[in-house]
């Protein structure tokens, strides 16, 4: 993320919502319509605030893969692999205490 975006701080929060909460917003790795609908806000937010990565994105519609969301996450919100990988195994631990 660089200076020349604006604030993407709700992106970023909510883009950590969806990861860390995986399993109520992905079915089999693809994001159900709760996911899709907060994934959508965020690419908003994305598009709006830091219009160079609208191409980006626009290469994204229509793939709603947990693969697509990680890129996402990193590529543009500069999420770091870590903390993804540690909010993705925290979700499988609520559901596998």
């Amino acid at each position: 993320m660089e200076d020349s975006c604006r604030d993407l701080s709700e992106a970023i929060s909510l883009m950590k919502v969806l990861l860390a909460g995986n399993r109520r917003f992905f079915h089999n790795e693809v994001l159900n319509s709760d996911g899709r609908k907060l994934y959508t806000k965020i690419t908003r937010i994305i598009s709006r605030y830091c219009p160079k990565y609208r191409r980006a994105l626009h290469g994204l519609k229509g793939i709603y893969t947990l693969e697509a969301v990680v890129k996402v996450a990193e590529r543009i919100l500069g999420i770091s692999e870590g903390e993804i990988k540690s909010m993705l195994s925290l979700s499988e631990e609520r559901l596998f205490p």
